[in-house]
């Protein structure tokens, strides 16, 4: 099907909406072109994670992401220089460490191969952006509202921007798409300005042509170490793997309703072990990595089971808050 065959909102909310699937997965199935201005390289993976992803490939689509490293401030200053052997080396450094640790996580295996292969067989190509020290106003907004343009074979496009984070539930940090507005090409004259106007913003983007961001090619040190990860990989059993990590996580989700918070990677890898361990153990985590989640996805499953669920806690404070959860 193409684009124009959907017809669209003007705006989603993820209270109201599955906007994966009254949006997002329908755009992928139908584009041949997907332009993203994302947030950091390691995000790009949830933007692939998605078993429409298959109908994409097959149509022969093409994505072009800008994201940007995690980077120091040290690191930061070195790269607004502009180009240099010390940029490459930073940029390099710090995407290389990203790769590193979505592959060093179990659950991110499969959507990190995937990825590898993408980049290395040219169905992504990733540009990476780094905001300079007199970057304006509009430039910080474009890229903490988000901006993308899907765009099928007959040129029909559709354009959003908003606060959504593409994630494939069970690996999201909050299990569903946040909201967005959306502007096809073929509505009216005003819409097809904005998509104009979000097509000719990435145009300038891409080609390092926007005041106040330095863009960099993608380094080829990480696209050698993609290409080594994506060695004798079967793209189409990625997306199966994919699919059953999605309902592994789904499966621990306290709150079954839509919109509905579902365990991050490291919170999954925990609940599976204690299930293992016959449901016995201890969850050590930094402050604020959401134990009181794991444990509440934990009494979920136990109430599922029809069991008595006792919790303990050493001072009326925390005795207090678990009540408020």
């Amino acid at each position: 099907m193409n684009l124009n065959s959907y017809e669209y909102k003007a705006s989603y909310n993820k209270a109201e909406s599955d906007i994966a699937e009254e949006f997002y997965l329908p755009c992928m199935r139908s584009a041949v072109c997907y332009d993203r201005i994302s947030g950091y390289f390691s995000s790009t993976i949830y933007i692939i994670a998605w078993d429409a992803l298959k109908e994409f490939i097959q149509n022969k689509g093409k994505m072009r992401l800008v994201c940007s490293p995690y980077i120091s401030d040290a690191d930061e200053s070195a790269l607004t220089e502009g180009y240099s052997a010390r940029s490459n080396q930073v940029l390099a450094d710090a995407i290389k460490e990203e790769v590193r640790a979505m592959f060093d996580i179990p659950l991110l295996s499969a959507p990190a191969r995937l990825l590898a292969y993408m980049v290395t067989e040219g169905i992504v190509d990733v540009k990476i952006a780094v905001p300079s020290n007199n970057d304006d106003a509009d430039t910080r907004r474009m890229f903490h509202d988000k901006v993308g343009i899907f765009t099928d074979a007959f040129g029909n496009s559709v354009g959003f921007r908003g606060s959504m984070n593409e994630t494939f539930r069970g690996l999201s940090s909050d299990g569903n798409i946040e909201s967005i507005d959306v502007f096809p090409s073929w509505i009216d004259d005003r819409d097809k300005t904005r998509v104009n106007n979000a097509r000719e913003f990435f145009a300038r983007l891409w080609d390092n042509k926007t005041h106040g961001i330095i863009v960099f090619p993608f380094p080829d040190a990480v696209k050698d170490v993609l290409k080594e990860k994506a060695k004798g990989t079967n793209w189409e059993q990625l997306l199966d793997e994919v699919k059953i990590i999605e309902s592994v996580s789904a499966k621990w989700k306290p709150n079954k309703r839509l919109g509905g918070k579902i365990p991050r990677p490291h919170q999954v890898n925990a609940l599976e072990a204690w299930v293992k361990n016959g449901r016995k153990g201890i969850f050590e985590h930094a402050t604020g990595s959401g134990k009181t989640f794991t444990a509440m996805c934990a009494i979920r499953d136990a109430l599922e089971k029809n069991e008595t669920v006792l919790v303990l806690v050493p001072s009326r404070d925390l005795l207090a808050q678990w009540h408020s959860v």
